[in-house]
């Protein structure tokens, strides 16, 4: 919820709870391929998609790792599995409904966000919890890279609220990223529809010269007049 607060409304629509992501639904569905159904991206707790773009493109999934006690670490493990299964999802997603747009403004589409928050025990800060940003960018066919950008601890105690300020800038940050790739996302959509267009456009010019698969289509000879029998 607080994460929620923090980021733009006018700019992204927050679903919050145990909720599919729909890149990784589609996903499911592609193929018969083992490799591609081996590991499918999983419910997240904080889903963001883009509220003014074009294939409604989905910038920041959340992921909550557990509450009291303290999480454990082949749960913290496996979550961080499945965010970077979901963000690939969401990249590979956008590449397919946009194959005709050109490679270098594809794989500049730089980051897709992930955010994940771990409970942690610790005497002077109790019950706080870990709050991770992540991001994914895809630099050539089938090379993804996934890191760390920041790493905040959020307490739950009056005493040590001047902590929240790192979540603060994280927070704005990640809105003026998510602002500048909606613009990257929007124009790769136009530059695909205008090919696909152009495509369209040249193909039945083609076809209107050619008059189809088998050359030009002569014209229809005119009916010749039956002659009469000079025997009649």
């Amino acid at each position: 919820m607080l994460t929620k607060r923090f980021l733009d409304s006018q700019e992204l629509k927050i679903d919050v709870g145990e909720i599919a992501c729909w890149a990784s639904a589609e996903r499911c569905n592609v193929g018969r391929s083992i490799l591609l159904r081996a590991r499918i991206g999983q419910k997240c707790d904080i889903l963001g998609t883009m509220k003014k773009s074009i294939n409604n493109f989905e910038p920041l999934i959340g992921l909550r790792s557990g509450g009291q006690p303290e999480t454990n670490r082949r749960k913290i493990f496996e979550d961080r599995i499945d965010l970077a299964v979901t963000l690939r999802d969401v990249i590979y997603r956008f590449f397919m409904s946009n194959s005709k747009a050109q490679d270098d403004d594809l794989h500049r589409t730089f980051a897709v966000m992930g955010l994940t928050k771990t409970h942690f025990p610790n005497v002077s800060l109790p019950q706080g919890w870990i709050h991770q940003i992540f991001a994914m960018d895809c630099k050539a066919t089938d090379v993804l890279r996934f890191g760390r950008l920041q790493e905040s601890k959020l307490p739950n105690t009056v005493a040590t609220l001047p902590c929240l300020e790192v979540f603060f800038v994280g927070m704005s940050d990640l809105k003026a990223t998510i602002k500048v790739l909606r613009g990257h996302v929007n124009g790769i959509a136009l530059a695909h529809s205008r090919a696909h267009r152009k495509r369209k456009k040249i193909l039945s010019e083609k076809l209107t010269t050619q008059g189809g698969c088998f050359g030009a289509v002569p014209e229809t000879p005119a009916k010749k007049a039956r002659q009469k029998d000079p025997g009649e």
